[in-house]
């Protein structure tokens, strides 16, 4: 809950009201969904450690993800 805080901008629970919040909302809203949806994903696979090698080999094997058997 902190970290989502601390994304915010927002030092401490009683800091993050009504005002704050729509601020928030207009930066998204402004942002570039690409690259907003990019960097999300990558700070997800650094956080829980995610090894993406497997993932892709699958791609690079000229097949594709889907004809491949898990």
């Amino acid at each position: 809950r902190s970290k989502l805080f601390w994304f915010l901008g927002v030092e401490n629970l009683k800091a993050f009201n009504d005002d704050r919040f729509a601020r928030a909302l207009d930066k998204l809203y402004l942002a570039d969904r690409a690259s907003l949806m990019t960097g999300i994903v990558v700070k997800m696979i650094e956080e829980v450690d995610l090894e993406l090698s497997r993932i892709l080999r699958r791609f690079n094997d000229g097949k594709g993800l889907w004809e491949n058997k898990w």
